[in-house]
């Protein structure tokens, strides 16, 4: 289960108004510390199975660090679920051949899924707490 939510990505979409169907192909990190996302219309898939997209169509947006952080802010405000979890209240921790992968309880909302308790800090200790 993947519970990771990509606010970058979802701000990148969002900036440019990105039509129904448009997905996210490719990402670089910039020297300015913001991500580059290059996105287009995704084709329907090949014989093989491959995944194509309409790059000749597409666009580029970069977005910054802050950026990210509105966006993150502003999921938690509309949906009231962690940003972090993304309301699952798990987290990825691991993964082991014979096991598969393991998960743990959300450090942010203490595995409540909810919006995360403020005087928390953002790695689950308390704001008293060194980090």
């Amino acid at each position: 289960m993947s519970n990771r939510i990509d606010h970058g990505g979802n701000c990148a979409l969002r900036k440019i108004g990105a039509p129904e169907g448009w997905t996210i192909y490719a990402w670089e990190s910039l020297d300015d510390g913001s991500v580059l996302y290059r996105m287009a219309l995704e084709r329907p898939p090949r014989a093989d199975g491959c995944r194509k997209w309409n790059t000749d169509q597409g666009k580029a947006v970069a977005v910054s660090q802050a950026e990210v952080a509105a966006e993150y802010a502003r999921y938690e405000a509309e949906t009231g679920k962690c940003g972090e979890c993304g309301g699952h209240g798990e987290r990825w921790v691991g993964w082991n051949r014979n096991t598969g992968h393991k998960y743990a309880p959300c450090c942010k909302c203490g595995g409540s899924g909810n919006t995360p308790n403020p005087t928390l800090h953002p790695h689950g200790c308390s704001a008293a707490e060194p980090v």
